[in-house]
This record gives structure tokens, sequence and C-alpha cells, in this order.
């Protein structure tokens, strides 16, 4: 299910960047490894945020053309 997906993803990509963050200051290296997981764990979180937000955003488009301006009658 695409939920799961979703929750296993977020899940793998912030345990990597926490257990990175338990040794970041050991060396440079140890740094950079952080850094790039914090990198994908927060990309990652902003691809979804963006995909969310542009599904809601084409519902309400088309709510909007469905439910758009009552036509006028001809004849009053």
């Amino acid at each position: 299910m695409v939920n799961d997906a979703v929750s296993q993803g977020i899940r793998q990509r912030y345990e990597k960047a926490a257990e990175a963050s338990k040794h970041k200051d050991e060396s440079v290296q140890k740094g950079r490894e952080y850094v790039a997981a914090y990198v994908e764990y927060t990309h990652y979180l902003e691809r979804l945020h963006m995909t969310v937000e542009g599904h809601a955003a084409h519902g309400n488009d088309a709510a909007d053309k469905k439910h758009g301006a009552p036509k006028h009658k001809h004849g009053h």
C-alpha cells in the first residue's frame, strides 16, 4: 500500500540520519555521512510535501470546475 511505502521510506531515512548523527563528531567523514543522510531525509520529506500539495491543488481545481458558477437561465 502507498501509505505503508511512504511510512517505511520516512522511517528508513530518519533512522539512517539519527544513527549517523550519533557519530558525526568522530571524524570529517562521519560528519559528511551525517549531512548526506540528513539531506536525503529532508529532501524526501520535501518531495512528499510537494506531491501532497500538488494533489490537493489539483483536487481543488477539479472541484472548482465541477462546482463552477451557476448557469443563468434565459428568459427571466
